[in-house]
């Protein structure tokens, strides 16, 4: 359910939801910073196993110094293997439960946000920030964590993959 302010045509999402944010790198760096602020994002999560982007400038330094109280690093939540599931569930819960009502956003691989349905399973929506700012319920239905791999330094591509 999404309400809308009539006068400013802001959409107000409900309590207990996370944004997440994929085609950043796609994005020049005004754009994507008036899309975090079109949606009042206070914390953005950078959940990409490496912090950059090759198309845009999306990495450690550039994000860092460019808005150093609002992005914060996490390559612990990036794709992992199945044995890793019961610590990213405790990692994520804790984020979530911390977050003292901070707007959080998600910052991810162009591939399918993997995890969504961890979010969604601690009873949390998830709601994809599309590239021209409007939003997109992401009902999560993708492989779930096991399938994930790793990008390794250099990699090519950072994505879920079936097994």
């Amino acid at each position: 359910m999404i309400a809308h302010y009539p006068s400013s045509g802001v959409k107000m999402v409900p309590m207990r939801t996370v944004f997440l944010l994929a085609a950043a790198a796609s994005l020049p760096w005004r754009q994507f910073v008036a899309l975090l602020e079109r949606h009042r994002i206070t914390r953005l999560i950078d959940v990409r196993s490496i912090p950059e982007s090759r198309r845009g400038p999306f990495n450690q330094a550039v994000l860092g110094t460019g808005m150093p109280d609002l992005w914060e690093p996490r390559p612990d939540l990036c794709p992992f293997e199945s044995w890793e599931l019961p610590q990213v569930r405790r990692e994520l819960k804790e984020l979530l439960n911390t977050s003292c009502g901070a707007r959080l956003c998600f910052l991810c691989a162009p591939a399918e946000f993997h995890l969504t349905p961890l979010v969604r399973g601690l009873g949390w929506r998830v709601f994809r920030i599309a590239g021209d700012g409007h939003l997109v319920e992401d009902a999560g239905q993708m492989k779930t964590p096991g399938t994930a791999v790793k990008r390794a330094p250099g990699a090519s591509h950072h994505s879920l993959q079936q097994s």
